[in-house]
This record gives structure tokens, C-alpha cells and sequence, in this order.
């Protein structure tokens, strides 16, 4: 089963960027797809960089579109358990964005990934911060 995008999807896109506002979807796609629906309709360049998060094994995994196997971007460790102070490192803070200049890039999360953030947003204030700002 494919969805086709509608025919006025690319040309309300393209109006947005040439006004220069940003567009970010929403979708219940699966990430990959949704990044390739990105591409398709404009939202992302077709060789644009796009980092996205996953949770494995109760941890966050950064990959990048650009790696073509399984290899990890960035991993951060994540503990879960609720109502327990966490002490906040590096891994806590940074995401694989950080530092890489005026480089432009899209960042892709899937539903359980943004419910894993947010259910410990005290260990990851600062990386919800960071995707939340990048949207």
C-alpha cells in the first residue's frame, strides 16, 4: 500500500519555504518513511542530513540518514526509573548535532522516542530542548 502525496502538497510546501516558514509533519509513519516523505515534498532537501532517535534496549540511539548500515551516530545512556535523582553527564546533555556548524539538517523522532524524552525530561531537559528548538 502506497499513500501518494496530494497534488497541492509540493506547491503549499514550496510556498512556505520561498515565504522562509518552517514546516515540520506530524506523521504515524514509520520514521523512514516519514523522512522520505520529507524529501519527496520538500520539507527536507533530498540530501539533507537527518538525525533520528530511537530507543533500544532503554536507551537513546541517534542514527544519521547518511550512515547506510546499522552503525550508531551517538548513543546516550538513558535510565528510566522513575522517581530516582539522575546525576546529568555529557551523554544527558549532547545530541550528534552539536557542533557541527551552519551545516543544515532535519531531525526525525517517532512517537515512542518523543514518549520516552518526555517521560524523563529531567534526565534529558537538555536534549528535548535541543529537538524542540531544532523543530
Amino acid at each position: 500500500m502506497e499513500n501518494k502525496l496530494k497534488p497541492v502538497t509540493q506547491q503549499t510546501i514550496a510556498t512556505l519555504n520561498s515565504c522562509k516558514i518552517r514546516t515540520i509533519m506530524a506523521t504515524g509513519d514509520n520514521t523512514l518513511t516519514a523522512i522520505s516523505v520529507g524529501r519527496e515534498c520538500n520539507i527536507l532537501d533530498k540530501n539533507q542530513e537527518v538525525f533520528f532517535g530511537d530507543v533500544e534496549e532503554r536507551r537513546l540511539v541517534w542514527k544519521s540518514s547518511k550512515v547506510l548500515n546499522d552503525e550508531r551516530v551517538d548513543t546516550l545512556e538513558a535510565n528510566d526509573i522513575e522517581d530516582k535523582e539522575i546525576e546529568v553527564d555529557d551523554f544527558t546533555k549532547n545530541v550528534p548535532w552539536d557542533g557541527i556548524g551552519g551545516q543544515d539538517f532535519g531531525v526525525a523522532l517517532n512517537g515512542s522516542t518523543l514518549a520516552f524524552l518526555n517521560k524523563n525530561k529531567k534526565t534529558y531537559a537538555a536534549v528535548l530542548h535541543k529537538v524542540l528548538f531544532k523543530a
